[in-house]
């Protein structure tokens, strides 16, 4: 999305003054997560656009989602500084490796061709941004819950890991990842590889010489301490205050006052929030998810069983080679006296089968008297059939 239609305070109308001012820069980093939602991940410049800040978000919306499927499908921009590189490729190679996994399939579009779906929903929050003043970020990011259908989440990023310092002296060496425009980790052999092809309709599946992922990483990576310097703090105070004047509502000069507050306590520490590492709670839920397939993979099992003993000790017909008779006998080939048949006799083989009662059985001559019932034209009466 053009970054430059989330710059804030957003006026619905310009004027001289407001074309020129200095504006708070607002990055949206969107996803799609299909079948769960769509989120919005809104930061202001003060961490770097790079494989950190890509990996952090992924992983935060991983830790967001309840139940964890067993493979892992990823469409993403084509761009080497946020996606696609060598700490995003061994970071989707570490989660299959920790049995997160069993699966990791990400693809990017050729180049020219980079309308996905969620370019969809950055056009319909560009059109609501064409109607609409928009003064602080809160308002912006309810603004992006109220843009389309079904509505997304917007997620402030406050929470950004230094997974390249921390990966990257796990990861080999690795070149011409340029190239492809779709990626395949799965375990083969025991062993986790990586697999690629220049397009997805090829079909057949290049393997890397050399594990990317030497070896797992045992600690955490440290957080990302946020970076001021591309805000200049100095000149957005003033034109914001400046502004003012274009501000109906004294909540919203009240919230620029209270950002600038919190600007100001970045500068003067050097510390960041105590966050966990979600990667534990990923495995947690992971297995959780492989001991539920188990479970039902056994009940299937069981139910399986119990279908294929049944089908075992069902009798088969026997084979039949010419033209096969018809009985007017059960499939056990017994009948009562007493009971109602159908019958379809030589002399009557033009009308509707008769219906007639079992009225004597001689199993000496294996016959049986049968009164059948009224035809067309014909009286009721009896008849003596072989069994």
């Amino acid at each position: 999305m053009d970054q430059s239609k989330t710059q804030l305070p957003h006026f619905l109308y310009a004027s001289k003054f407001t074309s020129a001012m200095w504006k708070l820069k607002v990055h949206l980093v969107g996803l799609i997560v299909h079948g769960i939602g769509i989120y919005g991940f809104f930061d202001v410049f003060e961490y770097p656009h790079s494989a950190n800040l890509t990996i952090s978000t992924l992983i935060n919306i991983l830790a967001m989602t309840e139940d964890l499927p067993p493979t892992l499908y990823l469409q993403m921009d084509n761009c080497y500084r946020e996606n696609k590189n060598r700490f995003v490729l061994g970071f989707i190679t570490l989660l299959v490796e920790l049995g997160i996994f069993t699966k990791v399939k990400m693809s990017f579009l050729m180049v020219g061709h980079t309308h996905e779906d969620i370019d969809q929903v950055f056009s319909r929050f560009s059109s609501w941004l064409g109607r609409k003043a928009i003064l602080t970020l809160p308002k912006l990011m309810t603004g992006f819950e109220c843009c389309t259908t079904p509505s997304p989440t917007s997620v402030r990023t406050s929470h950004v890991w230094d997974v390249a310092g921390w990966i990257g002296k796990s990861l080999n060496k690795i070149s011409n990842h340029s190239y492809p425009h779709v990626f395949k980790v799965e375990k083969r052999d025991g062993q986790t590889k990586l697999f690629y092809k220049k397009w997805s309709t090829d079909k057949v599946w290049l393997e890397t010489t050399e594990q990317l992922l030497m070896n797992i990483p045992t600690d955490a990576p440290q957080p990302v301490v946020p970076i001021l310097t591309k805000l200049d703090l100095n000149k957005l105070k003033n034109d914001i205050r400046t502004s003012f004047s274009y501000f109906k509502r004294d909540e919203d000069k009240k919230w620029w006052e209270e950002f600038f507050e919190e600007l100001n306590s970045f500068e003067s520490t050097s510390e960041t929030s105590e966050t966990p590492w979600p990667l534990q709670q990923l495995i947690t839920n992971a297995k959780k998810r492989d001991h539920e397939i188990i479970i039902e993979q056994q009940q299937q099992d069981d139910d399986n069983e119990v279908t294929d003993l049944s089908d075992e000790d069902e009798p088969i017909p026997p084979i039949i080679v010419g033209t096969k008779k018809t009985s007017t006998l059960k499939s056990n080939g017994s009948v009562t006296v007493g009971e109602m048949v159908l019958l379809n006799l030589q002399e009557f083989c033009n009308e509707w089968p008769q219906v007639a009662q079992v009225v004597e059985i001689e199993e000496a001559n294996s016959t049986c008297t049968i009164h059948w019932y009224k035809v067309q034209n014909q009286p009721t009466g009896s008849h003596v059939l072989s069994l």
